[in-house]
């Protein structure tokens, strides 16, 4: 199966619930249910249908989140791969462009409601990092927190073990309740970092706040073997 975008792992992960009707990039509409499945939705209304319809349709396969979104290898991250060019680059990208700088193009695509900016950068004109940072409207911190949690555990069965997972505190406040964890981010107390690689490509989870504001970014960038 070709892999989906990134981006749909993300926005998937954190606001899943039963009932949702979504729309993938290649404009097909699924149906994403509470337990992590989805299943594609026909343009056709139910009124009518036949038992046998309704049993086909009951049959119809259930395919989990790490089957959506499969590495076939194509792509290093949506339709990119380390080392195009900007102009490679730009031609790969369907999404909204919102800056155009020398060393990195920014692009903002809306799913789910959410606004997330994706940015790659280049080094000698070559792409080596691509950045999604998700803004969120929680009003409770800990809902951050949360997200962070469900990523990691989403992001695991297509990665393996984490290289490393690292909770770093700068204030250790709030260090013995979790439950306060994201409120510790918001203040710049706490950073959370967890990171993967593959062949090509290192994947670095991150959530890190300040003056009440967080940020949780999924950067990939090329794995440089040493």
């Amino acid at each position: 199966m070709k892999r989906k975008s990134v981006l749909f792992i993300f926005l998937f992960t954190m606001y899943v619930t039963a009932g949702i009707i979504a729309t993938t990039e290649d404009g097909k509409k699924v149906l994403l249910q509470e337990n992590g499945t989805w299943r594609y939705i026909k343009d056709q209304q139910s009124k009518g249908k036949t038992k046998q319809d309704n049993d086909a349709k009951a049959k119809e396969p259930q395919h989990s989140l790490v089957d959506l979104i499969k590495n076939d290898n194509e792509f290093d991250f949506r339709k990119v791969r380390w080392g195009m060019t900007k102009k490679e680059v730009m031609g790969s990208e369907g999404a909204r462009l919102l800056k155009n700088e020398d060393t990195r193009i920014e692009y903002v695509i809306s799913l789910f409601g959410y606004d997330c900016n994706v940015t790659y950068l280049f080094i000698n004109g070559k792409l080596s990092t691509a950045n999604l940072q998700i803004r969120q409207p929680h009003v409770d911190p800990s809902l951050y927190y949360d997200d962070y949690k469900k990523l990691k555990e989403y992001l695991a069965p297509l990665y393996g073990n984490s290289l490393s997972d690292k909770c770093d505190w700068k204030n250790e406040m709030y260090r013995g309740d979790e439950s306060k964890w994201g409120f510790a981010v918001s203040l710049g107390f706490l950073t959370c970092r967890t990171l993967w690689h593959n062949e090509r490509t290192q994947i670095t989870l991150t959530i890190s706040g300040s003056n009440h504001q967080i940020t949780t970014n999924l950067e990939y960038g090329e794995w440089i073997k040493r």
